[in-house]
């Protein structure tokens, strides 16, 4: 079985035990002294990166060629908040839809939109969990924690107080939470992404 970095064949001898006897023979390489592994394919297919303790590769994956893509973990997180800015902008047009869409009688349409509100909604708290894993892991004294709990704990009981009303019918109700909560949060965790607590430099 082949190991390729970053286009770079490495001599590691596969299976291993423990995933961390790939991660030494990576870290032989001063070129990549600091960098994060980004995505890992067996034979083109992605698969998640392993734990250090975990064997490498998984049981169940037979494949003849590893290859391992390795990054700057500023340039990773940069473009990580991107996409969640990208997220929340769609999140934030969706929002338009529903409370437009109640506001005006169609109730249909904007039942469906919210349907895409709530789902994207989840995707963004997956998101954020996965983002505050990999700044606590890579970076020291990261001092966003707080914030980013308080942000969550906002956006949950917002979720739930918007599901209920749903389950009421109250559209107008809802339609309100969305305008006049919703949209401020979302602006909110924006601005809290470009904040500088995720302030980043080479």
């Amino acid at each position: 079985m082949k190991v390729i970095v970053n286009e770079q064949e490495i001599d590691v001898a596969l299976p291993v035990g423990a995933a961390q006897e790939l991660f030494d023979a990576i870290n032989e390489n001063p070129e990549w002294h600091g960098k994060v592994i980004s995505r890992i394919t067996a034979d083109d297919l992605p698969i998640d990166v392993p734990r250090a303790d975990e064997p490498f590769p998984p049981p169940m994956i037979h494949a003849q060629e590893f290859r391992i893509t390795l990054e700057n973990p500023v340039d990773l997180l940069r473009r990580s908040l991107a996409d969640g800015d990208t997220l929340l902008a769609r999140i934030a047009d969706q929002c338009e839809t529903v409370a437009t869409s109640f506001r005006d009688g169609k109730n249909n349409a904007g039942a469906q939109a919210l349907v895409g509100v709530l789902e994207k909604i989840g995707l963004f708290m997956d998101y954020v969990a996965e983002i505050l894993h990999f700044v606590n892991v890579t970076f020291d004294g990261f001092a966003g924690d707080a914030a980013t709990q308080a942000l969550l704990q906002r956006t949950l009981a917002l979720s739930k107080d918007m599901l209920a009303n749903q389950k009421k019918h109250d559209l107008v109700t809802l339609a309100d939470l969305i305008e006049f909560e919703l949209k401020p949060l979302i602006d909110d965790w924006r601005a809290f992404f470009d904040g500088p607590e995720f302030a980043t430099e080479n």
